[in-house]
């Protein structure tokens, strides 16, 4: 179903027609019984796994991995579909002993099970797990399924169970995240990674503290030059939960990084737009509106830092594997140097980030920086 007057020109995709065939047996057979008409629910999902890594968490139980290899989609997982370690393999959360997130840390490598979920055209959010367990280094990138799975969702009726709970899943995440909103709809949920990752030549320093939990990145060109028409630099400000350090250690867990020595330290971040644009080419034209107005309005950041990581010099690697990272969604806004517009998916996130902001707003003094 689509509101538009003409249908999407892509909507015939190469799935569509046997999407169709086995919803439209699915009902014959709930109508009338005949065996003929019965489908596998899981049709379509390969019989293999595959290698990935836990990207994100979307909240304790459910989170995203993204694939190693071939179209490198993003997956959404659940805890009820997280297998265990050792001889004899189970469901974890049957033997549970710690949160998902601990046992399946950000960056942790796994071997998945995977079927296709609708998407947007623009999405890499395309798959779901029906299967995920840990992975080791010697493994390989592909292996065969769990005889215990296989023997688990052997029933039909286990696996339509599977299916309907899998859907339950999908669409929870969909109504939390308001992911039929337009994005720019305020209940529109993932938090918008306008800047993520500083683009090529461009560079990023923290230059003031504004207390011992805020301070402000300037953003600019590594040569000076313009990064927009009639700007040469943006600011974001930041708080010390969000900073990590070169090895990917947060820095409040850090005994070498606090707010006073993070002053004139280079930096790689991501962030949100905190100002009435979200498009990197409006937000570039009010960072001018601004300087235009008053000199000491040049300063105001209009992004707030998602991520912020330190370098240990200019030219150093950063280790991300333990960071969260967004997840393309949609073609627009955009984010600066790049052609896609990447979210982030944490359910609590963006209320985490506006209650961070709102406490920043309240310092007083702040342009006299």
């Amino acid at each position: 179903i689509w509101t538009t007057k003409d249908p999407p020109p892509t909507y015939k995709t190469s799935d569509l027609l046997a999407d169709l065939s086995l919803r439209l047996n699915h009902q014959i057979y709930s109508q009338t019984g005949e065996a003929k008409f019965l489908t596998n629910p899981l049709a379509g999902a390969p019989d293999c796994t595959v290698s990935a890594k836990v990207q994100e968490y979307f909240c304790q139980e459910m989170g995203f991995l993204q694939l190693d290899s071939g179209d490198r989609g993003v997956v959404l997982f659940h805890l009820n579909q997280v297998w265990t370690e050792g001889s004899r393999r189970v469901l974890y959360n049957t033997v549970q002993d710690m949160t998902l997130d601990k046992y399946l840390p950000i960056g942790s490598s796994v071997m998945v099970n995977i079927r296709k979920i609708p998407a947007h055209t623009n999405s890499s959010l395309r798959y779901q797990a029906t299967l995920v367990l840990k992975k080791h280094q010697e493994e390989a990138h592909s292996q065969q399924m769990l005889p215990e799975y296989i023997e688990k969702y052997k029933p039909h009726e286990e696996r339509a169970c599977l299916v309907k709970e899998l859907n339950n899943h999908h669409d929870n995440l969909k109504n939390m995240l308001n992911l039929h909103k337009s994005v720019y709809n305020f209940s529109f949920a993932p938090v918008h990674a306008v800047l993520n990752g500083l683009p090529n030549l461009w560079v990023a320093e923290v230059v003031a503290l504004v207390s011992d939990e805020f301070g402000i990145i300037k953003i600019s060109h590594q040569s000076g030059n313009k990064i927009g028409p009639r700007v040469h630099m943006l600011y974001a400000m930041f708080h010390i939960e969000d900073v990590f350090d070169a090895h990917g250690a947060p820095a409040i867990l850090s005994c070498n990084l606090s707010m006073n020595n993070l002053l004139k330290c280079q930096v790689d971040l991501t962030a949100r737009p905190i100002c009435t644009q979200s498009e990197p080419d409006k937000i570039l034209e009010m960072q001018s509106m601004l300087a235009d107005e008053n000199r000491d309005f040049s300063g105001i950041p209009l992004l707030q830092a998602v991520v912020v990581c330190v370098k240990i010099s200019p030219n150093s690697p950063i280790n991300f594997n333990t960071i969260p990272k967004p997840t393309r969604l949609r073609d627009h806004p955009g984010s600066f140097g790049q052609k896609l517009t990447e979210y982030y998916l944490n359910a609590s996130l963006g209320c985490k980030l506006d209650i961070k902001l709102k406490k920043f707003l309240a310092i007083p003094n702040k342009l006299n920086l």
